[in-house]
């Protein structure tokens, strides 16, 4: 619930974002689940296709390479 509270706070789906204070609209643009949000909101209710989220979609790819990078870096075997 710790984590789970502003991820939702801070991914526009509770409170839009445009009406956030500055440092917390800053701070929303790392937060993953803001670009998908985005990107079923417009799905959903524009009823738009791929052609208008690709923009969201590599957004979010790259964050998902980044973080995918860093735990593989990160990642140890111990065998003993």
């Amino acid at each position: 619930m710790g984590l789970m509270l502003p991820v939702v706070m801070l991914s526009g789906y509770a409170f839009p974002i445009a009406n956030m204070p500055l440092i917390l609209q800053v701070i929303s643009n790392i937060v993953p689940a803001k670009w998908y949000i985005i990107m079923v909101k417009d799905v959903m209710i524009k009823g738009i296709g791929f052609p208008e989220i690709w923009q969201e979609l590599l957004i979010i790819l790259g964050m998902t390479a980044f973080f995918l990078l860093i735990s593989i870096k990160r990642f140890k075997v111990r065998l003993q």
